[in-house]
């Protein structure tokens, strides 16, 4: 089936059973390691048009508890690979780190404060024992 052996007919198989996939949830569904993942699907996706059998189907962001930077969703078929969507600016990146930092804190003390005054707040439950 494959030139490249057992992984790449596996990540194609994954891929046409469960639909689009990114590297790491088609590494988790078969249980094995996420670089051979990657590297199988980086080569499927940028095989020559006439014989590609996946492509980037779309770029998507934050996962739950990880990064934001954007990761190929891949799926298979001959199309086109999607465009990389552009990287966030760091004024971007500062006011959504400052959202979250106030969701948390608001989270935790049930009214909005100040970061600095969010920090001593936090300090001072963490000292009377109430879990976080």
């Amino acid at each position: 089936m494959s030139a490249w052996g057992q992984v790449t007919d596996m990540v194609l198989l994954m891929l046409t059973e469960h639909g689009p996939r990114t590297a790491q949830s088609v590494a988790a569904l078969a249980d094995v390691d996420y670089d051979p993942v990657r590297k199988a699907l980086n080569r499927l996706a940028n095989e020559p048009f006439a014989t590609r059998r996946a492509h980037i189907a779309r770029w998507d962001r934050a996962l739950a508890g990880e990064r934001n930077y954007p990761r190929p969703v891949y799926a298979i078929g001959r199309r086109g690979n999607a465009k990389r969507p552009p990287p966030i600016s760091h004024t971007d990146a500062s006011r959504a780190y400052h959202q979250r930092a106030q969701r948390t804190v608001l989270a935790i003390t049930g009214r909005h404060v100040r970061q600095k005054v969010a920090a001593k707040h936090v300090a001072k439950l963490r000292a009377s024992g109430v879990p976080l």
